[in-house]
């Protein structure tokens, strides 16, 4: 199914000032502290995630959900994933409605409480006789 109003993220105007815009937090966090790069990208604090780059990423986000939600404004559905409120009709249905959830969720907390998990330990898949290991090796 192809609607000649959706577009590739890629293709939208301000996808590349997104990104260079997410980049650009993403360095200045790494460099205060906020941000840890190895051994892969880890929030160290979740006030600078919410400030600094949670702006960006709904940016991103809401532009991509535009094309398979239909009914709502690029503006209303901004709002609706920072702030998880408003009296959205779209047209669409239920889909439209779980989409727009969904999309509230993973920015807000799913992708924030996976991206501080710093360690196998913190995801809980480290097994006890690993944990004993690396433990003595300290």
């Amino acid at each position: 199914y192809k609607n000649n109003d959706r577009h590739e993220l890629s293709e939208l105007p301000s996808a590349q000032q997104i990104y260079m815009k997410l980049k650009k937090a993403l360095k200045d966090g790494m460099e205060a502290g906020k941000l840890q790069s190895t051994p892969h990208l880890a929030i160290l604090d979740r006030r600078y995630y919410d400030s600094a780059l949670l702006p960006h990423i709904i940016a991103s986000l809401s532009q991509w959900v535009k094309n398979y939600v239909t009914g709502v404004t690029l503006e209303e559905i901004i709002q609706y994933i920072r702030d998880g409120v408003g009296e959205l009709k779209p047209t669409g249905g239920d889909s439209d409605s779980k989409m727009l959830n969904l999309a509230h969720e993973w920015a807000r907390t799913f992708l924030p409480h996976c991206l501080s998990k710093v360690h196998r330990v913190g995801f809980g898949i480290l097994r006890s006789e690993e944990l004993e290991k690396a433990l003595e090796e300290e």
